[in-house]
């Protein structure tokens, strides 16, 4: 593993290079030298270089570059503006490719040539990594100041020994150069970690050759892949952020390394198309794909919820989760305590406030939305739960972190039969009321949770119910025909009548609860919170207790 740390030292050097007799040579990142990687994994990455208007690649099978595989020339712009990630992977054997160079078509120098042995071998892992469950539930904490390296006690005492097993890295300098240097510290401290790829801005050598070398790199973390996995082209017109995707999820399921793919409906119901689509691939890594609600945008909140729920419930994956993003704050229009910012300066109050006017509060609980849809993972993507130098905020230290304590010692999580026979009506979506955008309105063949839920203001500024009798309401994927389990499937056709969704699941959820406020029970846990997302107002509530020393609340 000395390879990498010596081609970033290299890197520092090209970077103080002048560039005013011309492009310096390239240096090479990933595949690095002498990898042995999968077919899936061919995806070339170097150090980028100001100032030129594009490089040129070249594969070949020997290493004076006289039988060529590939000549390739690669923008030096945009978001993959130092890669080659090409539409067909390498077919088996072994390869050298080097990387040079263009200004105004002068070519620079040839960087070093790297070689790499491809192997078209793509066994599924008989057990992931390590166990998920809601008895060992995962938190994963993604941070854009900590620096293991730096400071390594702050990083332990946001990680504090006993809950190394719960805790996960998610450090986004695990997307730069320093990506080995960064994970083999993790790897000194004991810490688990995942790996930022950013919308597949990390080669997928890079993260083979993480999960080959590094036991505490447990999968590979990103959001928002909605935005460009079904339309987004690369270089070679192929959908490139699909190909990415498809091939990391091939990758985690090798090496039992998870996935976890979050994203949310923006302004289209998209994971009833994505279960469809994506139906055989998720059952077929349904141990390592882990799909979240991301919470980015708050559009529609509750149908994602839902709807990730149904995908774990109809048995198409193991697991799933929560993905807590601040940025739904100022995307939603909520502003300071009870301020509305209005529909045309939404965007202009991003760019200035940012994420600054979020409550801590609401991170713990769309974590609680997340208990109440099934979750066993849960992820905290925030701005301000950590300081400049990397130190837990004082909010941290004092909520979250015995939050998740108690989540864990206290096994707050319901089991999953418990939860699932909880579930008593499910709901068989079908893909033609999925159709067309929603306008951030739960209309046409999802007014029926406008109206279970008691939904009063817009669809993306309702994020927990106002009607808690039935909890989240289970959204399996279009064409669900069977379940295990006493839970009964309606189809969603069958809801669309007026007034018929509410009687349905009435006769199925007697009433339990009293109160305004949002409130659940499950094997033993009670949730209550209050359902006014951004106003001061009080709520009461009344919830029975069927067993245990406390009778009611």
């Amino acid at each position: 593993m000395c390879r990498p740390v010596v081609a970033f030292a290299a890197c520092l050097l090209a970077l103080l290079a002048s560039a005013a007799d011309g492009p310096v040579a390239p240096v090479l990142l990933s595949p690095p030298d002498a990898m042995e990687m999968t077919d899936v994994s061919t995806y070339f990455q170097w150090l980028p270089i100001s100032d030129c208007a594009s490089y040129e690649i070249q594969i070949a099978r020997d290493a004076g570059f006289h039988d060529m595989v590939k000549e390739k020339r690669t923008l030096n712009k945009g978001y993959h503006k130092n890669l080659y990630f090409p539409k067909e992977v390498l077919p088996a054997g072994t390869y050298f490719w080097r990387i040079r160079a263009l200004t105004d078509d002068a070519p620079g120098p040839w960087s070093a040539a790297f070689s790499v042995r491809v192997n078209t071998e793509h066994p599924v892992a008989r057990e992931p990594v390590r166990k998920i469950s809601p008895e060992t539930p995962l938190f994963l904490m993604r941070s854009r100041t900590w620096d293991p390296i730096k400071f390594p006690d702050n990083t332990k005492e946001i990680i504090p020994d006993g809950l190394r097993n719960v805790i996960v890295v998610d450090d986004i300098a695990l997307a730069a150069p320093r990506v080995f240097e960064r994970a083999r510290k993790y790897e000194e401290l004991g810490l688990d970690f995942v790996i930022w790829n950013n919308r597949c801005q990390v080669s997928l050598a890079t993260i083979e050759y993480l999960f080959q070398n590094f036991t505490h790199c447990i999968g590979t973390a990103e959001g928002e892949h909605f935005s460009g996995m079904y339309w987004e082209k690369g270089p070679e017109g192929n959908l490139s952020e699909s190909d990415f995707v498809h091939r990391a999820w091939a990758l985690c399921a090798k090496y039992g390394r998870f996935y976890f793919f979050a994203d949310g409906d923006g302004a289209l119901y998209r994971w009833p198309e994505f279960s469809v689509r994506e139906k055989e691939t998720l059952q077929r890594y349904r141990r390592t794909i882990v799909p979240m609600f991301k919470t980015t945008n708050g559009d529609l909140a509750l149908h994602s919820y839902g709807a990730v729920q149904g995908l774990m419930a109809a048995d198409y994956v193991e697991h799933c989760g929560t993905w807590v993003d601040e940025w739904i704050w100022p995307g939603c229009g909520f502003g300071k305590l009870g301020e509305n910012i209005p529909q045309e300066k939404l965007w202009e109050n991003r760019r200035k406030v940012g994420t600054k006017q979020c409550p801590w509060t609401y991170d713990i609980q769309m974590w609680l939305m997340g208990i109440v849809s099934g979750s066993t993972v849960f992820h905290l993507e925030s701005a301000h739960q950590w300081t400049s130098e990397g130190k837990a905020a004082g909010q941290y230290n004092r909520f979250l972190l015995p939050f998740v304590k108690a989540v864990v010692e206290h096994r707050l999580l319901p089991s999953r039969a418990a939860f699932l026979n909880s579930t008593k009506l499910a709901v068989s979506t079908d893909l033609e009321f999925a159709k067309g955008k929603h306008g951030k309105q739960y209309v046409g063949g999802y007014s029926f949770l406008k109206d279970l839920y008691a939904i009063t203001g817009p669809g993306d500024q309702d994020l927990i119910p106002n009607n808690s009798r039935y909890g989240i309401i289970c959204l399996l994927p279009p064409g669900t025909a069977e379940m295990t389990g006493t839970t009964h499937l309606i189809p969603q056709a069958a809801l669309l009548p007026e007034g018929k969704a509410r009687d349905l699941f009435d006769a199925a959820y007697p009433r339990r609860f009293g109160g305004e406020a949002f409130m659940w029970e499950c094997d033993g846990t009670v949730i209550v919170t209050n359902s006014n997302e951004n106003q001061d107002q009080n709520q009461r509530f009344a919830v029975p207790l069927a067993t245990g020393l406390v009778r009611a609340l």
